[in-house]
């Protein structure tokens, strides 16, 4: 279940979760934004990484499944 990132057409990235049942599973991006990455994924699934906002200012996420 590793995490990255992959852009559409438009050349965005976006976190996304992978795993054999489920396939690509995109893990969203922040209110506003346009960009998330994912960086670390635990034994319990969760991911953590950073994307952006409307403003432009870069936070941390974590997504728990």
């Amino acid at each position: 279940m590793p995490t990255s990132q992959a852009g559409p057409g438009d050349h965005t990235e976006r976190a996304f979760l992978w795993s054999v049942p489920e396939g690509m599973r995109d893990l969203g991006i922040l209110s506003g934004g346009t960009t998330s990455l994912g960086q670390e994924i635990n034994a319990q699934g969760q991911v953590v990484g950073y994307g952006d906002t409307a403003d432009g200012s870069t936070h941390a996420f974590l997504w728990t499944p």
